[in-house]
């Protein structure tokens, strides 16, 4: 059954469903059964997307068995093959540049038990930037990364049904993100899944090595053997306790939460208003941490105090001590 949707989001659907087969090889983070996934490497040639009514996407190009999946209320990604490899030869690498996007990869199997709990892994590899050194990240847009199973075997990342896990942010090198959850029919289907908060030069995520496979359960508790009782003998029985009254449980006061922090990475103005034409009230230097106290709707201005003064400072040139979205909105002039 191919699938089409399209809305303020966007999931091209391959028309001949994914194969149900693994690949060769066994992904060095498997754990459990065999490996569900077609071409968990991303390995192979890397062709152009074609959506089921035979339109192709000149800017996909997608490794086998796998399918893109982007919000086309924001910016579209590129898909290619990878700059960086985890193993192999080949990693599947998505982009924006100067711009923020929702975005990922996703794929679905057939031959999956209901009732077991499955485990989706794959490692990613994160590259933002505000420079060109494809080594190195340089105020980066803060990218969080997430994979996700739904369970029913949906292909909508959008969906209540799917589980994911929490997001991650790092830089520069490979890590390796799971999920676990419990299939409700035949069908899986695995996400990844990534945002950038700041639209910067390079907002890039590689993946490499995918595994989906069925979780062992733990072994069953051993009970220890009961001492043998000699023929005509009783069981000795332990001496009864001491009742002792319970210690007194201290709890502790809570602590009190610290605000948010944003570090400047270059130095900003601190501005009356929130606008370029705001009058400037003074200048943090890069590298100071100041406490953040709000943010406007748009997520362009932070409010921030520095010494004496509230001001606002351009959301995107600081580096945050808390997710940018957890930080409320308050009304600008």
């Amino acid at each position: 059954m191919l699938l089409s949707i399209r809305s303020r989001w966007l999931i091209p659907v391959l028309a001949i469903l994914v194969a149900l087969g693994a690949a060769p090889g066994v992904p060095a983070m498997a754990q459990g059964g065999p490996n569900l996934l077609n071409n968990p490497g991303f390995e192979g040639q890397y062709v152009p997307y074609t959506y089921p009514d035979g339109t192709r996407i000149g800017e996909f190009h997608i490794a086998a068995g796998w399918n893109p999946w982007f919000n086309d209320g924001l910016r579209r990604p590129e898909y290619k093959p990878g700059n960086y490899s985890y193993n192999g030869t080949a990693s599947q690498q998505y982009f924006t540049s100067y711009s923020t996007h929702q975005a990922g990869l996703w794929q679905r199997v057939e031959n999956a038990t209901p009732g077991r709990t499955y485990r989706f892994s794959v490692a990613l590899y994160v590259w933002s930037s505000s420079e060109g050194d494809i080594s190195t990240s340089v105020q980066p847009g803060n990218i969080n990364v997430r994979v996700g199973i739904d369970p029913t075997g949906g292909i909508n990342p959008y969906a209540n049904t799917v589980v994911w896990s929490p997001f991650a942010m790092f830089y520069d090198e490979w890590r390796v993100l799971s999920v676990d959850a419990v299939a409700q029919s035949n069908a899986l289907t695995v996400f990844v899944w990534s945002q950038p908060e700041f639209p910067v030069l390079h907002n890039d995520v590689a993946l490499d090595e995918a595994y989906l496979g069925e979780v062992a359960p733990p072994p069953a508790p051993t009970q220890p053997a009961a001492p043998a009782v000699e023929q005509g003998q009783p069981a000795q029985q332990p001496p009864a306790a001491a009742t002792q009254p319970p210690a007194p449980v201290t709890v502790p006061a809570a602590p009190t939460a610290a605000p948010g922090a944003v570090t400047m990475r270059p130095l900003d103005d601190l501005r009356l208003r929130a606008s370029i034409y705001g009058e400037t009230l003074n200048v943090i230097p890069a590298g100071v941490a100041v406490p953040v106290l709000g943010r406007t709707a748009d997520r362009n201005w932070a409010l921030v105090e520095y010494g004496d003064q509230q001001g606002w400072v351009a959301s995107w040139l600081g580096r945050y001590s808390a997710a940018f979205d957890t930080i409320p909105v308050v009304e600008a002039p």
